[in-house]
């Protein structure tokens, strides 16, 4: 502290003192400068000296400002899932061409599936690039990105379509569409996309719209495509101009009454769930379908089914549907009415695919006493609480020694009944199959000659808003609803909802529904960032007091320079010493008169 040079009495050297009184400002000006730094060293920027005070902080402030921040982190994560990818993931709309775009409206006959496997001999003035077919159905054109055949086809394929007669390899190649009550012509058109420069219309086939809607009432597992078939194109002179191959598929759309009586035990049910978790189940699967379940047709002595049809299940049960046997809501394996399941309006599509069984009504008689004996051993069992087994599910990661049967998740269910009943292979893993592989988009391997129908659609299903046996108490047939449907359930954007629906939804959204792992997840961030933050503050820390330490080393050698280059006398420093005993030599002074009079080191 040089200052204390000043403190020396009248008989001092004038040029000690104006040495002390230089330092004697340099001290004040260090003070004025550090503004309560902890390190008593000023550092030149403003970025430095705030973090001066965040680093003077108090420890306990110091883990209150990390755990807000996670804290921060957490809930903007939530928020972001719920309006980011979940969102856009769950709130796309579905247009004609796709999939799951709805053809249940009075005036639909069903739904059409058309692929175009190959096509060849495509006649153009110069080079193909990116062919594509379009639909013109009775008269619409139906002109955009989701329901255009072949966009994706690659450019070399292409190439070799216009020039040799090879067929390009479609990879986007099946597309959907509604057929109306008054549909009559569907007309293929075939075009070329130049990307820059307009379309070059390619050729045309006229297909009349009846040829395919046959519906067999006994098809053959071959004839559930239902048509197949080589169609000439003609360009715009009439002129042949090329082949293309087209296998189609006819869903129909019925009212449930009109097929209630044929369904039989173990028919499948698909449901389409109108929630937010069904719609990410959905949007996660890539599937139409969100759950699935088994019709449940009782015996009589004879083993004959008779009565009203029932549905088996394992299901969360958000309606609160009774159990036909217990009069309770279940959460798991339950038997409830079919139509009280199908009208409760949490589900905004439902279809049915029947099952086909060789061997008559002896083979069904006995099917179905094995699925009332199966169905008695897991009736209790409750829905799936290791939920990552459902996330495993859909990378096939389950294995037979790591799934539980002690909970079961919907697909488990129904996989395991067809396995009891040797529909389906004892190798499969039950807690592998998910619900899209009951419907036509997979194609599941049954054994014995089994197999199932084409799906068809149930007419408005959400004819009820709140639920048919929510509104219509007395058209129950299994007990009661106990929790009517609303917009809420499948809400995505405010206000609907509580705001802990707002912050916590898109993190349950992201486990399929399932909150315990999300929880744990999202928990798991924020401490790791945490720990981030933790590390950030000591590295500061740490490159502060450095800074801070180098910054004095240079005041000091600074000093040290300065008394070095002018030393006091002893006369004066003994002057000082008696005149202010207390007074504290600075280091530099120390130092130099360590070193006064001594011989300086060699070089």
């Amino acid at each position: 502290k040089p200052a204390a040079v000043a403190r020396g009495g009248s008989g001092g050297n004038a040029k000690s003192m104006d040495k002390a009184s230089s330092h004697s400002k340099s001290s004040s000006l260090i003070r004025e400068n550090t503004k309560g730094n902890p390190y008593g060293v000023p550092l030149e920027g403003k970025v430095w000296n705030v973090a001066y005070r965040l680093m003077s902080m108090r420890k306990l402030w110091v883990l209150l400002m990390i755990l807000t921040l996670s804290s921060v982190f957490m809930v903007g994560f939530g928020v972001w899932l719920r309006y980011g990818p979940v969102a856009w993931a769950v709130g796309k709309e579905a247009f004609e061409g796709m999939r799951d775009h709805s053809c249940t409206h009075d005036h639909d006959l069903g739904k059409l599936e058309i692929s175009l496997k190959w096509a060849s001999g495509l006649k153009v003035p110069d080079t193909l690039l990116r062919p594509f077919g379009m639909i013109v159905m009775d008269g619409d054109v139906m002109d955009w990105y989701q329901a255009r055949i072949g966009w994706n086809v690659q450019y070399g394929q292409a190439q070799q379509s216009g020039r040799a007669g090879d067929s390009p390899v479609w990879d986007d190649a099946t597309r959907w569409y509604c057929i109306h009550n008054d549909s009559k012509v569907m007309e293929l058109q075939m075009w070329d996309d130049n990307i820059i420069t307009s379309n070059t219309y390619l050729a045309s086939v006229n297909l009349s719209v009846a040829d395919f809607l046959r519906e067999d009432p006994n098809p053959t597992q071959e004839g559930l495509v239902n048509n197949k078939g080589n169609y000439e194109l003609v360009d715009a002179n009439g002129n042949f101009a090329g082949i293309v191959h087209l296998e189609t598929r006819y869903y129909p759309s019925k009212d449930l009454s009109e097929i209630y009586d044929t369904l039989a035990s173990g028919d499948i049910l698909l449901f389409s769930g109108a929630t937010v978790n069904g719609n990410f189940i959905k949007a996660a699967t890539k599937s139409e379908w969100s759950h699935v379940g088994l019709v449940y047709k009782e015996s009589n002595a004879r083993g004959e089914e008779e009565g009203t049809l029932k549905m088996i299940e394992s299901s969360t049960n958000h309606a609160g549907l009774y159990d036909c046997d217990d009069q309770i809501d279940n959460w798991g394996t339950e038997k409830v009415s079919l139509r009280d399941k199908v009208y409760s309006s949490f589900y905004d599509k439902v279809a049915v695919r029947r099952l086909y069984l060789p061997g008559g009504h002896e083979a069904r008689n006995g099917f179905s006493k094995r699925l009332i004996k199966f169905y008695e051993s897991k009736r209790g069992t409750q829905y799936e609480e290791f939920q990552m087994e459902m996330v495993k599910a859909y990378f096939s990661w389950n294995t037979a020694n790591n799934e539980s049967r002690n909970t079961l998740f919907c697909s488990e269910f129904v996989a395991l009944a067809y396995i009891d009943a040797e529909l389906l292979s004892a190798d499969r893993v039950p807690a592998n199959v998910l619900q899209w592989e009951f419907s036509s988009e997979s194609e599941i391997n049954l054994l014995q000659g089994a197999y199932l129908h084409n799906e068809v659609y149930l007419r408005d299903v959400q004819r009820y808003s709140k639920g048919r046996c929510y509104m219509h108490p007395e058209m129950c047939e299994c007990g009661m609803q106990k929790y009517p449907y609303s917009d809420r359930y499948a809400c995505m954007v405010p206000p609907c909802g509580s705001i802990w629906k707002l912050v916590w939804g898109g993190m349950i959204d992201l486990g399929l529904g399932f909150p315990l792992e999300v929880l744990i997840t999202v928990v798991g961030l924020g401490w790791i960032l945490a720990g981030i933050l933790a590390n950030i503050f000591v590295f500061s820390h740490l490159l502060i007091w450095i800074r801070s330490r180098k910054k004095l080393a240079e005041y000091v050698a600074a000093d040290l320079h300065s008394v070095m280059k002018n030393p006091p006398d002893s006369a004066s420093l003994h002057s000082d010493k008696l005149s202010n005993p207390t007074a504290v030599s600075s280091p530099a002074t120390n130092v130099a008169k360590a070193l006064k009079g001594s011989t300086p080191p060699p070089g």
